[in-house]
């Protein structure tokens, strides 16, 4: 799956996530005000820029897009699991490395259901350092 992620990194990520979220708007909110569709949308929009808001520790811009994402659209879990993985961080690096803790047990759960790693080889990094 081809995200984002190959276009920019860190705050620059979070500028285009903006900026991505501004030009929808502007061409398409005011003028489709209701259609469902586009409420979708924007909800998974405002969604991505809460989550980078949250992978660079900036809890207050990420907890604005995370209720309005969960306000949009209320059946969308994952912005409040986010909001209140954000909201119960007490700082700014905080959240930043919360964050992208669960994004990294996220990619290590989803590796195991495939198949590609073992829980055995996954004890073995964790215990090698603490020797």
């Amino acid at each position: 799956m081809l995200t984002q992620g190959h276009l920019a990194k860190g705050a620059a990520a979070y500028r285009f996530e903006i900026n991505k979220l501004s030009f929808f708007d502007e061409q398409f909110v005011g003028t489709h005000a209701g259609d469902p569709e586009i409420e979708v949308l924007r909800c998974h929009y405002l969604l991505d820029a809460g989550e980078s808001a949250m992978r660079l520790g900036r809890r207050a811009d990420a907890l604005e897009h995370l209720a309005a994402a969960a306000r949009w659209r209320p059946r969308l879990w994952k912005a409040y699991g986010a909001w209140a993985l954000c909201r119960a961080l007490p700082s700014d690096r905080w959240v930043g490395q919360g964050y992208r803790l669960t994004e990294r047990a996220q990619d290590l759960g989803e590796r195991l259901a495939r198949g590609d790693v073992t829980l055995a080889a996954i004890w073995n990094r964790l215990t090698r350092g603490a020797r």
